[in-house]
């Protein structure tokens, strides 16, 4: 009995964090600010995009999330972008906005 204790626990040990294993959601309104303090604001119904707040309004935006939650392609008229976890409550998100150059900005999952 001890041996099968022992089975299932390096098993629980080897599977690390739920973050780690894929097992996560974007739930949640993501918000982050660029040196420029452009806000840019994420807003997912579990792993389904909702919206994107970039360049001072909400754009008519379609994403898709990955089938392992680590990426979301997010396209509009005019631009795509990349948004990235990093962590639970982290991620980034890395813009391409035609007539700019590529922008990063960090964000937080609000709480």
């Amino acid at each position: 009995m001890k041996t099968l204790g022992a089975v299932f626990l390096c098993i629980a040990l080897s599977a690390g964090p739920a973050f780690a294993a894929g097992d996560m959601s974007w739930n949640g309104t993501w918000v982050g600010k660029w040196k420029t303090g452009e806000v840019a604001q994420l807003v997912f119904a579990g792993n389904t995009f909702v919206s994107l707040y970039w360049n001072g309004e909400y754009t008519d935006a379609n994403g898709t999330v990955s089938n392992d939650a680590k990426t979301v392609s997010i396209v509009w008229t005019g631009g795509d972008a990349l948004a990235t976890r990093d962590g639970e409550d982290t991620a980034h998100i890395s813009i391409d906005d035609i007539g700019r150059r590529n922008v990063i900005v960090s964000l937080k999952r609000e709480k």
